[in-house]
């Protein structure tokens, strides 16, 4: 749905503000289309109210399982969405005005979608990179996030409209974003695919990178850098004021990697520096310019530019000590468009605790094993479970 559609409300992210929250607590008919009612759906299951809802509750889910778990509803329906409102069809008669209460939504949806301004000394307020790189999205660019906090801007800020599709980890796993742009531009090579990541994912699943040097893919990756796992520090200061533990770490250097890659990287570090390149305006220039390339002929290896960009951000969410560009365009011929479809998610990404040696580990499943051989005993099978101790086994 276009996110400027006037029926539009805005999405459900982590901590919706109180305002908007009590607009729409005002409807009287909630109509849960192939969503979970999960945490971050349902503002932490306060809206709507557990277990009896306020409002009268329509449930439309393709898993009959999602249907109930959580919260009693007046109408459950086990079916695909799109399937069911076929089947349906328009509605025969007009209903009630509710021009009032649509443009009380807007107004809420409007404040919450603007971009702040921030004063910083010491980095970038990536939100305003957001912002200028969602001005530059072609009509059917597809954005990947990375979990973590710098991520949240995407969700609020970016006007998504169809074609375009915005990919992001429901589960919260970091590591997402790189894999997901790779995976998206082999799967449609012709559109815009741009990825946003920090510097932790970045170091978790970066190595992805290398198919993109294979398959030519134009991809633009956009890194905060601010040498922190800020959504899990932002915890820590709140809880333990001053006791931040296993949430900051040493970045390597970032240009280089990029460049390893086949990338051209610019790094921006200050807020003048967002409007003072061209790097956001070439970011949809390159992908134009790649149209006129042959990507189905995978043979044709000359006549590839390759670009990118970092830029550094604060160590806190909202601003990054530096912020890096990669992006790659393709310059051989013409290639086609193909159209996809979108339906805009809330911020739907958590933090993960645990020890901070399996932290890596951790964001890839819930469970890693170890093997540990000893010369004189079988091999020994010790197995973490998140919430459990540590305990081992003789099965090998």
């Amino acid at each position: 749905m276009p996110n400027r559609h006037r029926l539009y409300a805005g999405d459900m992210g982590l901590s919706n503000p109180g305002p908007q929250m009590d607009v729409l607590r005002q409807a009287d008919l909630l109509i849960v289309l192939g969503a979970r009612l999960s945490d971050i759906t349902t503002q932490g299951y306060t809206f709507p109210r557990l277990v009896r809802p306020d409002q009268t509750l329509v449930h439309i889910h393709a898993d009959s399982a999602a249907i109930g778990t959580h919260f009693a509803v007046d109408l459950a329906i086990a079916s695909a969405p799109r399937a069911l409102f076929e089947t349906i069809g328009h509605p025969l008669h007009r209903g009630l005005d509710r021009s009032g209460w649509i443009a009380a939504l807007a107004e809420q949806r409007d404040a919450v979608a603007a971009v702040r301004t921030f004063s910083v000394s010491d980095g970038v307020p990536f939100e305003l990179v957001v912002d200028r790189v969602g001005r530059c999205l072609t009509r059917d660019a597809i954005v990947t996030v990375d979990a973590g906090a710098f991520g949240a801007p995407v969700y609020r800020v970016m006007p998504f409209q169809p074609p375009q599709r915005l990919l992001a980890p429901v589960s919260g796993a970091m590591g997402f974003g790189i894999p997901a742009a790779v995976a998206a531009s082999l799967r449609d090579p012709g559109r815009m695919v741009v990825c946003f990541v920090g510097d932790g994912g970045l170091l978790m699943t970066g190595s992805e990178l290398a198919v993109a040097l294979e398959r030519k893919l134009p991809l633009k990756v956009i890194v905060s850098e601010n040498n922190a796992y800020a959504s899990i520090r932002i915890h820590q200061e709140r809880d333990y004021p001053g006791r931040t533990v296993g949430t900051s770490f040493c970045n390597p250097d970032l240009d280089m990697i990029g460049r390893a890659y086949g990338f051209k990287v610019h790094r921006i570090r200050r807020e003048s520096e967002i409007d003072g390149r061209a790097h956001f305006e070439r970011l949809r220039r390159l992908h134009e310019d790649s149209h006129r390339a042959d990507v189905r002929d995978r043979r044709v290896e000359e006549g590839v530019l390759r670009d990118a960009v970092h830029i550094p951000t604060h160590g806190d969410s909202l601003r990054a000590t530096s912020i890096v560009f990669f992006t790659r365009h393709l310059a051989l011929r013409a290639v086609g468009r193909a159209s996809g479809a979108v339906l805009r998610h809330g911020a739907a990404y958590c933090t993960r605790s645990g020890p901070p040696s399996m932290r890596l580990s951790l964001s890839f499943g819930p469970l890693v094993t170890f093997m540990r051989v000893s010369p004189t005993k079988r091999p020994k099978k010790t197995v973490y479970v998140p919430g459990e101790k540590f305990g081992s086994s003789e099965n090998s």
